[in-house]
């Protein structure tokens, strides 16, 4: 069902996915490159926790938000800096 959900989302044409669930994030985030693999889909989209969304917005930098730890490819995403 991950795998089904992230391809609906990147289907949809959304840049990132923004969650707030430890699971969740576990899920989207550190799962996705398996789940690509059930549904036979090349799956990259920036899993980002709204906290670390949060911190980007005020001006926060990357590397103490932890961005680091993420393992979906938040850097495709466009930041300020």
């Amino acid at each position: 069902k991950t795998g089904q959900k992230l391809v609906a989302i990147k289907e949809q044409g959304f840049d990132v996915l923004i969650d707030a669930c430890p699971w969740c994030h576990r899920m989207f985030d550190s799962k996705q490159i398996k789940a690509g693999e059930t549904v036979a889909s090349k799956l990259d989209i920036p899993v980002l926790y709204i906290t670390q969304l949060l911190g980007l917005a005020l001006g926060e930098k990357k590397e103490k938000l932890g961005l680091d730890l993420n393992l979906s490819p938040f850097e495709k995403l466009k930041f300020g800096d």
